[in-house]
């Protein structure tokens, strides 16, 4: 994507944000998401108003000045977009009509906390765009993005056998084959991922609070599957 086909601006704002969640891409990247949110704004001419919808998440590059940097994460958190949040019925609008809906992706430095401001690099893209980039984007694990759809879907079956199916897998990867089998009672095989998934996040350069609870978690889980308890 070239910088001249996104809008690109740093601003300041004040926040008020819940809990952050994550997004686990198809690309294997996670990212801590603090807001998604829709809304029409109103039209000055007699047109049928589009909309907007945002997404406030932190990022991973350090250097407000690194484009290429902050354009590769777009792309991977606009893919996910596409697939798992962008209506069908959008999809399914034509070339014009999909010119009117855009996404707004807000990019914050540090953790925004309540009544304080704090400095974001925001991107905007077109539901035209995002489709390019999602059926463009090389960076794909295509057994990932399976296995996340099967999950969306609540199918845990068949998204264990397609994260399986991943060569190199990730932290998430292995936590979701550890609780797919826990809750098929398969133990030692549940048992297996969780200990992969225990050493792959002890190795991941992560800000300690969230690191320290993600292991935190995985140790319950592994302590119920070797004592034969479920989920």
């Amino acid at each position: 994507m070239k910088i001249k086909n996104i809008l690109l601006s740093l601003a300041f704002f004040n926040c008020v944000y819940a809990a952050p969640y994550d997004w686990h891409t198809a690309s294997g990247n996670s990212y801590n998401i603090y807001e998604t949110f829709e809304w029409a704004p109103q039209s000055k001419e007699n047109k049928k108003p589009g909309t907007l919808f945002l997404i406030s998440y932190q990022t991973h590059v350090t250097d407000k000045n690194d484009a290429g940097k902050f354009l590769a994460e777009c792309n991977d958190i606009l893919t996910h977009y596409y697939y798992f949040y962008l209506p069908e019925i959008r999809k399914k609008m034509s070339f014009n009509e999909k010119k009117n809906h855009h996404v707004v992706i807000r990019a914050f430095f540090k953790k925004p906390e309540e009544g304080k401001q704090y400095q974001s690099v925001n991107f905007t893209q077109s539901i035209n765009g995002i489709e390019k980039i999602a059926k463009e984007n090389k960076n794909i694990d295509a057994h990932r993005l399976e296995g996340l759809k099967f999950l969306s879907s609540g199918m845990v079956g068949d998204a264990a056998g397609a994260f399986e199916k991943i060569e190199t897998k990730n932290a998430h990867d292995y936590v979701v084959l550890g609780e797919t089998f826990h809750r098929a009672k398969k133990f030692p095989d549940a048992i297996k991922y969780y200990e992969l998934a225990l050493k792959s996040w002890q190795s991941r350069d992560l800000a300690s609070v969230k690191k320290d609870q993600q292991v935190k978690d995985i140790k319950a889980q592994l302590k119920r599957a070797q004592q034969n308890k479920p989920l």
